[in-house]
This record gives structure tokens, C-alpha cells and sequence, in this order.
């Protein structure tokens, strides 16, 4: 049965994403300083999961373009882009259960003794894969350069069901956490990644895990991503709609929070005083 590859189209979607999110980034969203205050925030999670599947995608397309070609001098950079995909391909696994927590918020709140554990099925999976070149425990290159399989793979995969499994725990625990639209659109693109990843592994001639994965992206980019409604176009803040989401969020979640309120009381006078440039210069301000 001939297969079916969708890595390079996986690849040029996910590059497209990167760019529409680089550019939504300078408008829309400011990213917290220090890496824990980045790893709890969505729209990072988002960068970090299209980063990783344009490498995964990108060293899977390469590793293939040089099978074709394998010989001794190349051998190294065939050993190099399939190292790269397991390395990104299992990081993609842990930043899709982190980026769903981010979204209703159930990963704000927790010790590190749960992310410790949290993290562990990936620091085992990484640790096999930088130490596989003296081991040759997850996969192996022959006599003939070509590209095998070992049994420790099966450590891959089950690491990449772990964490697709815990993204789906958090979502239904924490499904009210988000509004009722955005909670359809997540199951639904949640289940379409689930489906990607059954495929090949019913199939493995069929290489579409990435591809849904990436147009799991361009779903997730278009409907939450995308927040030009959380955003008050006088002073580029965070709007009433942005306020009823992060409430939500931290109800459903059992975070404590405080709301600070300033209320401008002579606000009209203000707007006979000053011009519109003005008058929005000094909200910003505020």
C-alpha cells in the first residue's frame, strides 16, 4: 500500500501560523517576563507548540530527502534530523497538555512537586534520545544508512499518549472554565489531533499526524488566538468581554483573585477640555 506524506504541507502551514502569530504578537499580546511566567501563559504555549512543529516537520521532510540519498559522509546529519524530530516531536506532546491548561487556567495555582511529576514522562523520553547515539534504544541506522526502529520507540509514544491523555483530563475537568463557543471549538480540535495521531499509528504508512496537528493550529490561531475583541481599540487594553473570560477562569479554577476598580468620575469634563488624541493619551496613561 503506498503512503501518504503531508510533512511538507504540515510545514508550510505551521510556518504560515508563526508568522500571522509573530504578527498578532506586536498588537494583541505582551508576554510575561521569566521563563515559569511564560510556561503559564497561552499564548507562549501556542508559539512553542508551532516552533515545534515546523522543526518535527521540517527534520522529518529532511530526514527522508536524505535517506534517499545515504552514504557515509552524510550518515552524521541523517542521525542529526532524526534525533531533531523525536527531540521536538516529544516537547510538542508536553506543550499541547500545557497550552490546554493554560487556556481554563487549571495551570495556575500548582506546586512544583506537581510539575516535577508533570514533566517526568518527558525528561525520561528526552534523556533516551540525547543518550540513543551510544545506545541505539529508540531507533538506529544499519550498515546501509537506513533508518530502523528500536524497541525503546514505544517509550515515545506512549509519552505522547500521556500527555495528549492529560490534555484531555484537564480540559473536561476544567471545561466550564471557558466560554461555552470557545469549549466546542477546543473539543472539537482536540478530538481532530486525537485523530491524526490514530491514524498513523493504525497506519504508519500514512504520515498525516503533523499535518492535523497543524491545521489543529490554524483552528486553535483563528478562534482563540486572534483576541481583537478582548481589546479596547482607544487604548489597546484589556476590555470588559477579556475581564468576564479571566473571572471565569479563576471561578471555575478556585484561584483567589482581586478586582481593583477606578472609576473616573469627571471624565466628561475632561472631554471638553481635551481633544480626542488627548483625551485617549491620558486613559492610556491611567
Amino acid at each position: 500500500m503506498n503512503g501518504v506524506n503531508f510533512e511538507p504541507a504540515a510545514f508550510i502551514l505551521s510556518v504560515l501560523c508563526l508568522i500571522f502569530s509573530l504578527t498578532i504578537n506586536k498588537r494583541q499580546y505582551k508576554l510575561p517576563a521569566g521563563i515559569k511566567n511564560k510556561l503559564l501563559n497561552q499564548h507562549f504555549m501556542f508559539l512553542m507548540l508551532i516552533l515545534n512543529n515546523i522543526v518535527s516537520s521540517a527534520s522529518s521532510v529532511g530526514g527522508v530527502y536524505l535517506q534517499a540519498m545515504a552514504s557515509k559522509e552524510i550518515v552524521f546529519w541523517q542521525y542529526l534530523l532524526h534525533a531533531f524530530y523525536f527531540i521536538s516531536h516529544t516537547t510538542l506532546s508536553i506543550c499541547f497538555a500545557l497550552y490546554i491548561m493554560n487556556i481554563n487556567g487549571s495551570s495556575m495555582g500548582r506546586g512544583r512537586g506537581f510539575y516535577v511529576v508533570f514533566a517526568l514522562p518527558y525528561l525520561i523520553s528526552e534523556l533516551l534520545i540525547l543518550t540513543n547515539g551510544f545506545t541505539g534504544f529508540v531507533f538506529y541506522l544499519d550498515d546501509q544508512f537506513v533508518y530502523h526502529r528500536s524497541p525503546g520507540m514505544v517509550v515515545a509514544y506512549i509519552t505522547g499518549f500521556i500527555y495528549l491523555l492529560l490534555g484531555f483530563v484537564f480540559f473536561f475537568r476544567y471545561q466550564r472554565a471557558i466560554s461555552g463557543t470557545d469549549r466546542k471549538v477546543v473539543g472539537v480540535l482536540i478530538g481532530f489531533t486525537a485523530a491524526g495521531v490514530i491514524i498513523q499509528g493504525l497506519y504508519p504508512e500514512q504520515v498525516v499526524e503533523l499535518y492535523f496537528e497543524s491545521l489543529t493550529f490554524l483552528g486553535l490561531m483563528m478562534i482563540l488566538e486572534e483576541r481583537s475583541g478582548h481589546i479596547d481599540p482607544a487604548t489597546g487594553a484589556l476590555n470588559r468581554v477579556a475581564l468576564m473570560d479571566a473571572s471565569r477562569r479563576m471561578i471555575e479554577t478556585e484561584q483567589p483573585y482581586q478586582v481593583v476598580l477606578v472609576k473616573l468620575t469627571n471624565l466628561n469634563l475632561f472631554s471638553n477640555l481635551l481633544d480626542g488624541r488627548d483625551l485617549d493619551s491620558m486613559l492610556i496613561q491611567i
